[in-house]
């Protein structure tokens, strides 16, 4: 019969079988987490543009019933609330639709060309707008 310290001896992990897990933990998360920010930018980028492009719609539906873009969203047959943007802004002329990100990092603009255009975006986010 084996001695009871025999047993109590092989049980548990040793310091360094703990580091190394917690190093490799460390690692795996520093690959992986610089990744899952930029997606989730891309996400909120993606949005915007998206948003810009509905009011875009609603402004050029309006220029087609009264000849002339407005400069009050409030009249555009559309209502989307924002989840990552402040609400957006209309104008008569020039950047036709406007809209900011909440926390104003970055503002998104459409002219009545429909050519997107990005204040302050980063490589990474500009990347997103259409083309």
């Amino acid at each position: 019969m084996l001695p009871l310290i025999f047993f109590m001896k092989n049980k548990g992990f040793t310091l360094t079988e703990i580091i190394i897990t917690i190093v490799i933990l460390g690692f795996m998360a520093s690959l992986a987490l610089p990744r899952y920010f930029i997606q989730q930018e891309s996400v909120k980028v993606s949005e915007g543009v998206s948003l810009a492009g509905l009011y875009f719609d609603a402004q050029q539906r309006y220029f087609l019933d009264h000849s002339a873009y407005t400069a009050n969203c409030a009249l555009l047959d559309i209502a989307v609330t924002p989840k990552f943007f402040n609400a957006p802004t209309c104008a008569a002329s020039g950047s036709i639709v406007s809209i900011q990100r909440t926390g104003g990092a970055y503002t998104i603009t459409v002219s009545s060309a429909g050519v997107y255009a990005c204040a302050a975006c980063t490589a990474n986010q500009r990347q997103y707008l259409p083309k």
